[in-house]
């Protein structure tokens, strides 16, 4: 009997593992540093640099098997990223990243600089969790006048919050873009922007976004420094399209097939924890064109 109420007792250890695992939650926070230089005569330099961390909320570190946390530095107008760093670290439950400045003179055109950070945690049953978080729109450069630098100093330019989402009221300049472009007619699609999925993942996100936001998470991840995150998606049922501009000038457009059943997949009580990650989308076709400036400037105006 008392051999049978150890190996019950090891049993239930071992199940406890992958369960609690299961409960973790990571929490993401993201914010720009910014700092001013004078020079003689009334000239200048701004500096920005976009911080996140990543810091696991629910369980112990010990059913963390890794924790990443990844900032970029990115244009609120264009999806331009300007700087990108990130941190894993293993068996610990917290971590964070600075990245390196974006400079810009006083008396270059002005641009406007958002962090926005991602979070993610791989718990030792090969679960994962993530979030995502964003800070102030700081303006840096311009005219030859002392930019406004900082979070706090920006907090009274925003005037809604909108004004704080990249791509946010881009869906008609998109679908025109696309039609005069590549000649297809999305006036009958949905349209969510970059910054507005990009919120979802600082909570719990409805069920009938996961599958596209796993797919905004994923293209965050692997945008480099010079590249433009697309500025919104375009969507009706499993289908999505995007359009970005390219390094050379030229337009991609790409069509996505959504996989909305991943979720559901992992969480079934058929599936075994553990499981390599079921994907969210896949790539159906990409198209390239080149295209006047005058038609890239469309898609910010």
């Amino acid at each position: 009997m008392f051999k049978k109420m150890i190996a019950l007792m090891l049993c239930l250890c071992v199940c406890a593992v992958p369960a609690f695992a299961a409960m973790g939650r990571v929490g993401s926070a993201a914010a720009l540093q910014s700092r001013s230089l004078t020079f003689p005569y009334g000239q200048g330099c701004d500096y920005t640099a976009a911080w996140a961390s990543a810091e696991e909320l629910s369980v112990s570190k010990s059913y963390v098997k890794n924790i990443f946390a990844q900032a970029k530095a990115v244009d609120k107008n264009t999806g331009s990223i300007y700087k990108t760093k990130s941190s894993t670290q293993h068996y610990v439950s917290s971590t964070s990243i600075l990245t390196d400045e974006v400079e810009r003179n006083w008396n270059l055109s002005q641009i406007a600089v958002q962090a926005q950070g991602l979070a993610r945690t791989r718990y030792t049953d090969e679960s994962v969790s993530e979030s995502t978080s964003r800070g102030t729109v700081a303006y840096i450069g311009g005219e030859n006048l002392r930019s406004v630098s900082g979070a706090a100093e920006n907090q009274s330019i925003r005037t809604s919050e909108s004004d704080n989402w990249i791509g946010y009221g881009k869906g008609n300049e998109m679908v025109g873009v696309i039609q005069s472009v590549f000649g297809y007619d999305l006036s009958n699609y949905a349209y969510l922007s970059h910054g507005e999925l990009w919120d979802k993942g600082r909570g719990e996100v409805e069920p009938e976004f996961k599958a596209l936001f796993g797919l905004v998470t994923d293209l965050f991840v692997n945008a480099q420094e010079g590249e433009k995150l697309p500025l919104g998606y375009l969507y009706r049922g499993n289908t999505v399209y995007t359009v970005v501009e390219q390094a050379d000038g030229s337009l991609n457009l790409t069509r996505y097939q959504l996989n909305p059943s991943a979720d559901a997949q992992m969480n079934s009580a058929e599936t075994l924890m553990g499981e390599a990650d079921i994907p969210h989308y896949c790539v159906v076709e990409v198209e390239n064109a080149v295209v006047s400036r005058n038609v890239l400037d469309a898609l910010y105006e």
